[in-house]
């Protein structure tokens, strides 16, 4: 686990005005959405820089799948909340979760974690 920067907490979120657009493809990672604080803030490049960074993990070990938390911006693999800050969420993948998955890294959260144990990877 690469939790090494303070951005996977509930008062950050995917910007709601091209989240609609991009929600499932990672708008963050086109450059297209950005992740703004409750305080305004832009920590879309930490988003970035961390998704990188657990690919490359990933990568290094031959991963083929990977366990993220649900329901947080970076690592959600169903919902993402709506930008807003007012707790509610929408279908959509985090910024870490979307990276993954377009590189062909199968993604489930904890809700899900009987089907990735059950799931034998393809080599």
């Amino acid at each position: 686990m690469l939790e090494t920067r303070p951005t996977h907490n509930a008062s950050n979120r995917h910007s709601p005005q091209s989240q609609e657009q991009d929600s499932h493809d990672s708008g963050v990672l086109n450059g297209r959405a950005p992740v703004i604080t409750q305080t305004g803030q832009d920590v879309s490049r930490a988003f970035s820089d961390g998704a990188q960074q657990a690919l490359d993990s990933a990568t290094r070990h031959g991963c083929r799948q990977a366990l993220l938390k649900a329901n947080i911006p970076s690592c959600s693999n169903r919902q993402i909340h709506s930008g807003h800050f007012d707790q509610q969420l929408q279908p959509g993948s985090g910024v870490t979760a979307a990276l993954l998955q377009r590189h062909g890294i199968s993604v489930c959260d904890e809700n899900e974690m009987d089907g990735l144990l059950l799931t034998k990877p393809q080599p």
